[in-house]
């Protein structure tokens, strides 16, 4: 048993209202915030595509699974890497239709086959 414990919360000192830590006054939270928002956009914030989301989803988990693909000399460690590498470049090439909400102003079809044609490290 240690000596000196304060046995119920009344005798602990932080409960103490002349704890220099204890405010009976709240601070304004709105008034500490107004430096804040210069830096704050007046636009509405823009959807994310979906397709957008999956390829994001697919290459975050081909990258937290790539060192263990690497890492790993056999065959069948591999394979799920070239697996995830593939679904990725498969959902990058696939031609989205973008909504008003995901693009700002009208709806367009985006290509990506003549990005990635145009782009010498992908020749």
């Amino acid at each position: 048993m240690l000596p000196n414990v304060p046995s119920s919360s009344d005798d602990h000192p932080a409960s103490r209202s002349s704890s220099p830590f204890h405010r009976d006054v709240a601070p304004d939270y709105l008034a500490l915030q107004k430096p804040l928002e210069q830096f704050r956009s007046n636009r509405k914030r823009l959807e994310i595509h979906p397709m957008e989301k999956a390829l994001l989803w697919v290459v975050s988990l081909h990258l937290c699974a790539l060192p263990w693909a690497l890492g790993g000399m056999r065959l069948w460690s591999q394979i799920p890497s070239f697996a995830l590498a593939l679904v990725g470049f498969v959902l990058a090439l696939i031609p989205r239709q973008y909504t008003e909400a995901q693009s700002g102003s009208t709806r367009f079809r985006l290509l990506m086959y003549p990005k990635l044609r145009s782009f010498p490290l992908c020749w």
